[in-house]
Formats: C-alpha cells, sequence, structure tokens
C-alpha cells in the first residue's frame, strides 16, 4: 500500500521535474487535472 503510493509519488515528481508529458507521466497527469 505505502509503497504503491510512494511510486505514485515519485513518478509524479519527476515527471514533473522533466515537464515531459511521457507514457510515464500517464498516470500522475490525471491526479493533476484533478487537483487544478
Amino acid at each position: 500500500m505505502v509503497l504503491a503510493f510512494l511510486f505514485i509519488v515519485v513518478v509524479g515528481v519527476l515527471a514533473w521535474l522533466t515537464g515531459d508529458r511521457s507514457p510515464l507521466a500517464k498516470g500522475p497527469e490525471s491526479l493533476d487535472s484533478a487537483s487544478e
């Protein structure tokens, strides 16, 4: 549970740092649009 959450956070941070909307960012991207 916690590891899965941390994995999502890490992927989201990496996607945010790179600023690329790569396939890896597809998961966190839905969270970003939901929080905006």
